[in-house]
Formats: C-alpha cells, sequence, structure tokens
C-alpha cells in the first residue's frame, strides 16, 4: 500500500467515525471543513512516512517467496483433493505438502512483520505477537484436508487472508495513530478557543475594597455615648 492509497482509504473511514465527526459540525463554513480535511489528510501522510511506509516498501524478495509459496500451497491442496478421491492416502501426503508451503510462507512474512511492528504496550490490542496472527488460520488448514467443498473454501480463504492478515495490522496501526493525532491536535485548539472566566476580584480597586475606620469628632462621639 502507498501514501495515496492510504490516505484516501484512512480518510474516508476517519470521515464517517462518531469521534472524528464532532469536529465536523453544520456550523462549520466551507473553507473551515475543507482545511480540516487537508489538516487531517496531512497527519494521515505523516502517520504514513512514520508507521506504515517501512512495513511495505521494505518487503523485498520475502514477499515474492511467500506469494509463490501460498500460491503453491492452494495448488497442492487442489492436488490433494483429487488425490484423495482418485488414490485415497496419497491425497494425504499432497495435502500436507501443501499445509507445510503455506505454514513456510507465514514464517517469512512472520519474521518481516516483527521487524516494524510496534512495540508500544498502548498498541497491543492492534500489533499483535506476530506468531499469533499466523496461528489465527489453523483452523483454516486443519478444514483444508476435508477432500469435499469444505476442504476446498478453507483452502480459498487460507489464500485469501495470505500475505494480507499481517498488512491489515499494520494498515490498522497507522489509522488509530492518526486518530488520536488528530483528537489531540483538535482538544487542545479548541481548549485555547475556550473563552476564560477572570474571577471578578481582579477588576476590584483595592481602594475601595479594604475596610474602612470612620473618624468622628470629640463631640460626635460624646453624643454617640449618650
Amino acid at each position: 500500500m502507498n501514501r495515496k492509497k492510504f490516505v484516501q482509504s484512512s480518510l474516508e473511514r476517519l470521515m464517517n467515525d462518531s469521534d472524528v465527526q464532532k469536529y465536523f459540525s453544520p456550523d462549520l463554513t466551507k473553507e473551515e471543513k475543507e482545511r480540516t480535511v487537508s489538516y487531517l489528510s496531512n497527519i494521515l501522510a505523516d502517520t504514513y512516512d512514520t508507521t506504515v511506509k517501512g512495513y511495505f516498501e521494505n518487503k523485498g524478495l520475502s514477499s515474492y517467496v511467500s506469494t509463490f509459496l501460498r500460491w503453491t500451497g492452494a495448488a497442492e491442496d487442489a492436488i490433494g483433493t483429487y488425490l484423495f478421491w482418485a488414490m485415497g492416502g496419497a491425497g494425504f501426503v499432497a495435502k500436507t505438502a501443501g499445509v507445510g508451503s503455506k505454514s513456510l510462507a507465514d514464517y517469512l512474512d512472520n519474521r518481516h512483520y516483527e521487524k516494524y511492528k510496534s512495540q508500544d504496550a498502548k498498541d497491543s490490542y492492534i500489533t499483535k505477537d506476530g506468531m499469533l496472527i499466523a496461528s489465527e488460520g489453523l483452523l483454516e488448514r486443519a478444514a483444508s484436508y476435508d477432500p469435499g467443498i469444505i476442504g476446498g473454501i478453507a483452502s480459498l480463504a487460507d489464500l485469501i487472508r495470505g500475505t494480507a492478515k499481517y498488512d491489515t495490522k499494520v494498515i490498522a496501526r497507522g489509522f488509530y495513530d492518526a486518530k488520536d493525532e488528530f483528537l489531540k491536535k483538535m482538544q487542545g485548539y479548541q481548549a485555547q478557543k475556550m473563552p476564560k472566566i477572570i474571577p471578578l476580584e481582579r477588576f476590584r480597586n483595592s481602594v475601595y475594597t479594604e475596610p474602612v475606620t470612620p473618624v468622628f469628632t470629640p463631640a460626635e462621639e460624646r453624643k454617640l455615648a449618650a
């Protein structure tokens, strides 16, 4: 995924996010809305550079090898299904070879993912351990041994998910990082715009607020004392 695609797809999702929509009230003018959208796009672009870019742009040869292994595994699954019906036990061998090919592809993708996954504890709900991601396909791998429709569907699902199960975790982390950054910036901006309440004491003249001791003449004091 390149920067342009990441920004476009993430921007569309963010514009429909309830937390972000608070900052796009109907009171905004067209110019204000355009500026806010542009600001959000810039945050997404920066997040791509810091969070997503390294993973996608440094896949290298292992990515091609992984893709080849996944398609090889799918082909071995198909051959295994045929052999199950034609020769029985030979189909099991072919399907086992398919599982091996796909597992090796997971190993290559996992090794690359671990290089770029977030080490920040706050991202743990997004950035899973690579082996945990790989284990998400165990049920599909087991089901692929079935020589019927279930096995075919499982094998196809495994192929479709493939490397994407790692890619989506990286994209999700970039998305949420950008969202958090936008919300923090907007909350700070709104806090600056909020009117400040200044205590009335600051406007009082101390000359008029300090207690005044009354002064009486001796005659007035005798009269008050009477």
